[in-house]
């Protein structure tokens, strides 16, 4: 019994040593760690009193904060729109020209419409151009209107150069007063206008002042 007794003894000391060693821990471990301070219910009064005031509908205030949300949300995004130019900018401005195609004169091709475009030719190149009457007398005497006409006869011809075309001009004549643009053919009706034109005004002071052979 007194075993027993002294056993039972020994049982009730380490039971209350392990007790007390376990609760110096845990106050240890309390001491080391950081104090919580709980948040001062101060903070949440402004926010909490919006919800608690009497008469406050809830739904109706967070739809209002996400109308607000939605609305900042767009000034951001929306840019100024660009400030139309001043009126009297707009009536100065300068249009950008158009380009047109050039219109080019069509002529008949007879001796009426060959007269004109040569005479059109001469102008365009600065070189004075005959009358209708100078030109239409001169091819009549010389040719009869003829564009193919060839003189094989006279002195020309027997040099070995023979006048050619409405107002019978020799090859190298032709060539030296050649008027650019035209065909380089001397049998061309346009072309042997122009050259014997630019040749009656450089010698003879225009075709007008030429009544015969030249």
């Amino acid at each position: 019994m007194q075993v027993s007794a002294q056993r039972t003894a020994f049982r009730k000391t380490v039971i209350s040593t392990t007790a007390t060693t376990a609760l110096l821990g845990t106050a240890a471990v309390a001491a080391a760690l950081p104090a919580h301070k709980p948040k001062p219910e101060a903070e949440d009064a402004p926010h909490l009193a919006a919800f608690t005031a009497p008469g406050h509908d809830l739904e109706h205030s967070i739809s209002h904060q996400a109308d607000k949300q939605q609305a900042e949300g767009h000034k951001q995004k929306s840019k100024p729109k660009p400030k139309p130019p001043h009126r009297l900018y707009q009536r100065h401005k300068v249009q950008p020209k158009t380009q047109h195609a050039p219109i080019v004169q069509s002529y008949p091709n007879n001796l009426d419409g060959w007269i004109r475009q040569a005479q059109a030719t001469l102008k365009a190149h600065g070189i004075p151009a005959p009358t209708y009457n100078g030109f239409y007398r001169n091819i009549m005497r010389e040719s009869s209107g003829n564009p193919r006409a060839i003189n094989l006869t006279d002195s020309n011809a027997a040099a070995g150069h023979p006048s050619k075309g409405l107002l019978q001009a020799i090859d190298s004549t032709f060539r030296a007063y050649h008027v650019a643009g035209t065909s380089w053919d001397v049998y061309d009706p346009v072309a042997n206008l122009c050259a014997c034109a630019n040749y009656a005004y450089h010698v003879y002071g225009g075709l007008d002042n030429v009544n015969g052979p030249y």
